[in-house]
């Protein structure tokens, strides 16, 4: 199984799961997984992307409005394309979010909508960082990517109970 998310700090991993954004301590609730971690090779793009994860958790707890969206999940995998939103729809889709208005995230949908945001705020196109739009990236596509990726740097392993 492939999954993603972002991790906030050295020991929570933000990610969209069955109850929508969720946190879990990867040394407790997600010991048993093994991941391949990628890091950003812009420092502002990494920390802004670890704290626009955790803001989205802390929303998500408020509001409920962030739950998991598993036909987005399985159609994702049929998907080709799609442009990137511009930074108004983000903008704009960030103040609904902030209102309570639900806005549904799989995982690596989730994952690409935060890079993108994260980047359109560092005047960085999102499209840069990820040439479609979120809900065509499936998990396995968004590993595949990032492994080639010049902004981001294969970094190393964590192995399942091994830590």
């Amino acid at each position: 199984m492939i999954h993603a998310g972002i991790l906030f700090d050295n020991r929570y991993l933000i990610e969209s799961a069955g109850h929508g954004i969720a946190a879990a301590d990867i040394y407790l609730q997600d010991k048993g997984y093994s991941y391949t971690v990628f890091r950003p090779t812009n420092s502002a793009l990494a920390s802004g992307a670890a704290t626009c994860a955790k803001v989205f958790f802390d929303i998500h707890q408020r509001t409920g409005g962030m739950p998991y969206n598993v036909p987005g999940a399985v159609s994702s995998i049929f998907k080709s394309g799609g442009a990137p939103d511009t930074r108004d729809q983000m903008d704009v889709a960030f103040d609904d979010l902030i209102r309570g208005k639900n806005h549904p995230f799989f995982c690596s949908q989730f994952v690409v909508f935060v890079f993108q945001f994260v980047a359109e705020q560092n005047n960085i196109p999102g499209a840069k960082i990820f040439p479609v739009g979120d809900g065509c990236v499936p998990p396995s596509m968004l590993g595949t990517t990032l492994k080639t990726h010049p902004m981001f740097q294969e970094s190393g392993y964590m192995l399942a109970n091994q830590r």
